[in-house]
């Protein structure tokens, strides 16, 4: 695909969660991520995060480029 580009790592990685987010049940299965690129070049990021049978959807918002 054109115009595609693999980042060199993850966006996020468990350990650097901040605590209050691993508290309030993030942090544990992060799975079934979308990414929907606004046309200003901002980011949403949507996924999936918590116990199994408790899982709640997440949103990180990047910045415009």
């Amino acid at each position: 695909m054109r115009g595609w580009h693999f980042a060199p790592e993850s966006i996020e990685w468990v350990k650097d969660i901040p605590k209050e987010a691993l508290d309030a049940g993030e942090g544990y299965n992060l799975w079934r991520q979308f990414i929907h690129v606004m046309p200003d070049g901002r980011a949403d990021l949507f996924y999936n995060s918590g116990f199994y049978g408790r899982e709640q959807l997440y949103l990180k918002v990047g910045e415009a480029r």
